[in-house]
């Protein structure tokens, strides 16, 4: 995440540096004549094209890729934009927001520890999910939503969240090592790409 944010500071301040360098390539655009005027509406399209860029993925798109307390599935994420904020639900990323209703917020809906999404996963799953982190000790709350909007974005039907809103793991099902899938995220044993195959559905 530092090397991302020191990178995309560097970008913008060759951005800022350029900028500077065409502006002041206009000279005076302060005056009422035709070409003053035209002039002022170039460089403000510019200026404006400029500041739509934005900074929405350097600001949202967290990723957490080589954290010991995530389960990696294996799936590609977007590439990382630091102007534009491409919402995954790749273990690793921020949950994605998606509003349930007016005003509803999934995010209302997370808990204060970790959250198990329910998104039209088989029950026998989430009860086998449920019962590891139970055994385990892990605090969490089941969050049960059935809409295609929300199953679409997540791409699974069972997602488990964790407090600092982060992907820790989902699934089409309970994992075969569902006591290891709560090991990992109560930070007991150490997530590796090598052995996530063993806690994923």
């Amino acid at each position: 995440m530092a090397h991302r944010l020191a990178d995309a500071t560097l970008e913008i301040a060759r951005a800022t540096a350029e900028m500077e360098a065409v502006i002041a390539g206009y000279g005076d655009v302060e005056g009422d004549d035709p070409t003053a005027v035209a002039a002022r509406a170039e460089l403000g399209a510019l200026v404006r094209t400029v500041l739509a860029s934005g900074s929405d993925g350097l600001l949202f798109d967290h990723r957490h890729h080589d954290s010991p307390i995530v389960v990696h599935d294996g799936s590609e994420g977007p590439p990382a934009d630091p102007t534009t904020y491409h919402p995954s639900a790749r273990p690793g990323h921020r949950a994605p927001h998606v509003w349930l209703g007016p005003g509803d917020p999934l995010s209302d809906h997370l808990g204060l520890w970790f959250t198990l999404l329910d998104l039209g996963a088989d029950p026998a799953a989430v009860a086998a999910v449920s019962e590891a982190l139970i055994v385990s000790g892990v605090p969490f709350s089941v969050v049960q939503v059935r809409d295609p909007a929300v199953r679409s974005i997540y791409e699974q039907p069972l997602v488990l969240v964790r407090p600092d809103r982060v992907v820790a793991w989902r699934g089409a099902a309970a994992p075969a090592e569902a006591g290891q899938l709560a090991d990992v995220v109560r930070g007991a044993v150490r997530s590796t790409r090598s052995d996530a195959a063993g806690v994923a559905a």
